[in-house]
């Protein structure tokens, strides 16, 4: 028999993982308070990544991210969509924090190298609608 000092209840040496690296053999927790401690681990393993990329990559952090994206509504700051993936975004050229994007409009933004001149002729360019075309001139030139 052994107490686990976590639940601090005695049980079977049965219930505890080996460990042989320890005197007697066994892990310190029983199995089953082990597993509830991998499971939490699990649970906080994203928001521990996402807040250690947030910091190295932006000197931000997860709350900060948190806070950003609730100031929005919860959703993208461009088309107002709460996606799965969502992003920092960040001036390039001064690493200010601009808001956060859902991936689809922050990649969009990169495509047009973050440039308001690109966008609003981007823009321009899909309100002014198909152009006219005569379907047998172009069979014709064929």
């Amino acid at each position: 028999m052994k107490k686990c000092p976590k639940c601090r209840e005695e049980k079977d040496e049965l219930e505890f993982y080996t460990d042989p690296t320890s005197r007697d053999g066994l892990g310190c927790w029983c199995k089953e308070c082990q597993k509830e401690s991998h499971r939490i681990k699990a649970a906080n393993i994203k928001d521990y990544n996402k807040n250690r990329v947030l910091r190295k990559n932006y000197n931000s952090s997860l709350p900060e991210f948190n806070k950003i994206l609730k100031n929005q509504g919860g959703v993208c700051a461009i088309c107002g969509e709460l996606k799965e993936k969502m992003c920092l975004d960040h001036n390039h050229e001064t690493d200010e924090i601009r808001g956060i994007l859902c991936v689809t409009c922050n990649s969009g933004l990169g495509q047009f190298y973050d440039n308001p001149d690109y966008l609003t002729s981007a823009a321009g360019y899909l309100r002014k609608g198909p152009v006219a075309r005569d379907v047998g001139s172009l069979l014709h030139s064929l």
